[in-house]
């Protein structure tokens, strides 16, 4: 499936984001691992590789079931924390990478060697250390205190049954002048029904007369908007953290534009309430680039009943120069795996991203270390893969159907988020392409 264009992420179907610092760096293996230790203790080897891969998510407020800040709460998950790890089950870094990315969460052979050891000895403590801070490192907003922070008057009641819900909050800005925001950070207010969150940006201030016109906090559509965006500020979905953009880039944010929260809710059997909200950075200075989120997508999706291994493939070229800077994978329950490539003009094919191992459950963006050019001209191929059958446990339909692209969590989806600036849009001269059909201006 041949796209016709890249397409700027306005649209919900296009619901991510993925902005972020990268480069595609070489492959390298790991060096000789040394003989074990003696004696291995939580103190002197197990709390660093805690630390460095699993705290970030397993400590109250975040998004693990459990905590894994002191000694106690390791012993007491030691047996399940190293099969997972043996297992390559945790963390959830589920991309063959090798240190091209930001932040990866790789446990290295020597370090399941110490987890093993550790366990086989009976988990214990060595030298006591001194226990965390209840502030740290769990701060309200995981990049500092906000400049300006957006959320609904009042909380959403979701019913406890029924089919999902989108449901669109609009958040006024009142600024005074045309800014840009250097990171944004979205916070479920209740990620047992918050599927993924979108925010757009709407000057037309439609999103308030469909608001206007709906009793509750918020409006609720089919899937679509209801008014025609001219941005994207990023998004959250399970899995995903916020980030500060690379220097010299920017998200637009128009003067006197609303924030309009899309979130799609999945309803659990109880009746609960939500109230997201969402932290916006502004930049210190005006930015070279405009960061610009666009899908890699095909939306003809057939995933036969049964079938536990679906090809889909989808494909574009280029028509200007880009900086790449990230790579978000989206498919839903039923994706396993997703491989994005380059062939560039010169005949030159590069892998930019494959992920053996998609989880829904854990959507990364995958930020590169350093941005990574690619030119006019150069063909984007993605190739997905799909199980539908009834051997996959995150399966939501059993006996499976044949599903298709949709909104709803049992539908599926095929894209790959870019993360990118464009090479001849230059911010302070104020001039803008629309090489990729782009719909908005950003009030620039």
């Amino acid at each position: 499936m041949k796209t016709a264009w890249f397409r700027e992420a306005h649209s919900p179907m296009r619901c991510m984001w993925g902005l972020g610092l990268l480069l595609l760096g070489a492959c390298r293996s790991e060096p000789p691992a040394p003989p074990l230790p003696v004696r291995v203790t939580y103190s002197e080897q197990i709390a660093p590789i805690l630390e460095k891969n699993c705290v970030e998510c397993h400590q109250p407020g975040q998004a693990a079931p459990f905590a894994l800040r002191t000694y106690y709460d390791a012993r007491r998950w030691a047996a399940m924390l190293v099969e997972t790890v043996q297992q390559d089950r945790m963390p959830p870094w589920h991309a063959d990478s090798h240190g091209e990315f930001e932040d990866e969460k790789r446990v290295t052979v020597w370090e399941k060697r110490l987890l093993a050891a550790w366990l086989q000895a009976g988990a214990p403590e060595g030298t006591p250390l001194a226990p965390p801070s209840p502030e740290h490192p769990s701060p309200e907003w995981r990049l500092g205190k906000p400049d300006l922070v957006l959320e609904p008057s009042e909380s959403f009641t979701l019913a406890a049954a029924g089919g999902d819900v989108y449901r669109h909050f609009v958040l006024p800005t009142t600024l005074p002048e045309h800014r840009y925001l250097a990171a944004v950070e979205i916070q479920p207010g209740n990620r047992k029904i918050v599927h993924h969150v979108t925010a757009f940006v709407d000057r037309s201030h439609r999103a308030r007369k469909r608001d206007a016109a709906d009793p509750g906090s918020g409006y609720t559509t089919g899937g679509e908007l209801g008014f025609v965006p001219i941005g994207t500020l990023g998004g959250w979905a399970p899995g995903n953290q916020p980030h500060r953009l690379p220097r010299d880039t920017g998200i637009s944010l128009a003067k006197g534009a609303d924030v309009v929260l899309q979130i799609h809710y999945h309803k659990v059997g109880t009746v609960e309430k939500d109230r997201t909200r969402v932290g916006l950075y502004f930049a210190k200075t005006l930015p070279r680039r405009r960061m610009r989120s666009i899908a890699l997508e095909t939306r003809e999706l057939t995933i036969p009943a049964g079938n536990a291994d679906v090809t889909v493939r989808a494909s574009t070229v280029l028509t200007t120069s880009v900086m790449l800077y990230s790579l978000m994978p989206h498919m839903h329950y039923r994706g396993k795996a997703m491989t994005v490539t380059a062939l560039l003009p010169s005949g030159e094919e590069r892998p930019l991203l494959h992920v053996p191992r998609y989880d829904f459950q854990w959507q990364r963006t995958y930020r590169f270390r350093r941005p990574f050019p690619l030119p006019e001209g150069t063909e984007l191929r993605l190739e997905a893969h799909f199980d539908n059958s009834a051997a996959n446990p995150r399966n939501p339909v059993h006996p499976p159907c044949t599903v298709h692209w949709g909104e709803n969590s049992t539908d599926e989806m095929c894209t790959a988020f870019l993360g990118v600036t464009i090479d001849d849009e230059d911010i302070p001269a104020g001039r803008l392409s629309y090489a990729f059909g782009f719909t908005g201006i950003d009030g620039l």
